[in-house]
């Protein structure tokens, strides 16, 4: 029979962080990485309808809310988008397009390093319309980005884990 009052004995389970090899499994395979790449810079309609809209909604909000921290957002969100479109260009003249682990993870990084800039920019300014106006429209236009830009970057971007939780 089993004694109600002995203590009980639990087994510890550690949990630690898995190693490279463990992971390798959940990486994508190098041949692939070169397709992702691809797949990233070949859509420019859908970066310059984000790129104008994330633009348009800055400067209304900049508008009605008459916030030079705003307007210096814009311009750095104009000066963005502006320098990621020439990134698109220059990968769409490139008479080989890369294919070697290196090659593929340079451009794939500067991918993630400006659009994860162009989300930081568009979290600044719903922080400082949240945090620093009073203006609702100004509010509802920030919100209304946001959601649209982490809707838009899950639905673009889900072959990379990793640029998802980065921008998001």
């Amino acid at each position: 029979t089993q004694n109600r009052h002995a203590p009980i004995r639990a087994k510890m389970i550690m949990i630690t962080a898995p190693d490279r090899n463990q992971l390798s499994g959940l990486l994508l395979p190098k041949e692939s990485r070169a397709k992702l790449v691809d797949m990233l810079f070949s859509d420019v309609q859908t970066f310059l309808a984000g790129a104008v809209s994330t633009i348009a909604v800055t400067a209304l909000t900049f508008h009605f809310t008459h916030n030079y921290a705003i307007g210096t957002i814009l311009l750095f969100t104009i000066v963005l988008n502006i320098a990621r479109y020439r990134q698109f260009r220059r990968y769409a003249a490139l008479p080989l397009k890369p294919s070697t682990p290196s090659s593929c993870a340079m451009w794939e990084r500067l991918y993630e390093t400006c659009a994860s800039l162009s989300m930081l920019l568009i979290g600044l300014t719903c922080f400082i319309v949240f945090g620093f106006t009073n203006n609702e429209f100004g509010q509802l236009l920030c919100a209304m980005l946001a959601v649209s830009m982490c809707m838009g970057v899950i639905g673009r971007n889900f072959t990379s884990a990793r640029l998802v939780r980065w921008q998001v």
